[in-house]
């Protein structure tokens, strides 16, 4: 049993992992910006991945620390997971690089069951980055191969290419990818557009509450309840 087990042993159960391993491509806008994998023992099992900018002399990892670690070695390479495309195509320090849950039920990332798809967002050439989920259940494999994000100066365009484009001109909710969906970078976070376009139908509707004398008017908001009123 593990009853005499003591803390600091248990610890030791994760070791941090190094190789020797050459540092392999994994994406490439052009010849001084391009994604990295480090340190893995196979090109699609654990290593880190990093944001390499020559002619800025950048080097970013995109990941967090517990990726450095045994256990994490396991699964396979969230960004090699992602099968969908990506463009690159702002010149304003605008930068994502989706990748794909490679937990237990999520397989090799492209599992019927549910894979979690996220990027990373930078707004300052790649010293920094931002972690965004896009779709919390993203189904099947169909869909999770044609997710299509691409980056431009006004943000992150999204759209799932599996099926026919939505006929709202709008996303009908933050995970709606049939329509094209957008983020926009404000104030250190990444908005969709679907909430402002929430808030700006929430406005014209307090507008007309006000101008109708409605009790309520001065409280109404996107996430007003009527009933809790």
């Amino acid at each position: 049993g593990l009853g005499g087990m003591s803390s600091s042993q248990k610890v030791e159960e994760s070791r941090k992992v190094e190789t020797d391993a050459p540092p392999q491509v994994l994406y490439r806008i052009d010849k001084y910006r391009y994604l990295t994998l480090e340190n893995y023992i196979s090109c699609d099992k654990g290593g880190q991945v990093y944001y390499n900018d020559t002619q800025r002399e950048i080097k970013t990892q995109l990941g967090w620390e517990h990726e450095f670690y045994d256990f994490s070695y396991r699964r396979g390479n969230y960004f090699a997971a992602y099968k969908g495309t990506v463009i690159n195509g702002a010149n304003n320090g605008y930068l994502a690089f989706p990748g794909a849950s490679t937990r237990q039920y999520c397989g090799s990332g492209r599992s019927a069951q549910g894979c979690p798809v996220f990027f990373f967002f930078s707004a300052d050439y790649g010293r920094t980055f931002i972690y965004k989920i896009v779709a919390a259940e993203y189904s099947t494999p169909e869909r999770f191969s044609k997710l299509k994000v691409v980056v431009a100066n006004d943000g992150v365009y999204l759209r799932d290419e599996s099926q026919k484009e939505s006929v709202y001109s709008h996303p009908i909710g933050l995970r709606d990818l049939y329509s094209v969906n957008k983020l926009r970078f404000s104030d250190g976070a990444l908005i969709s557009i679907y909430d402002d376009w929430q808030n700006e139908i929430a406005g014209l509707v307090k507008e007309e509450l006000i101008r109708k004398k409605i009790p309520y008017a001065n409280e109404y908001g996107p996430d007003f309840r009527i009933l809790d009123y």
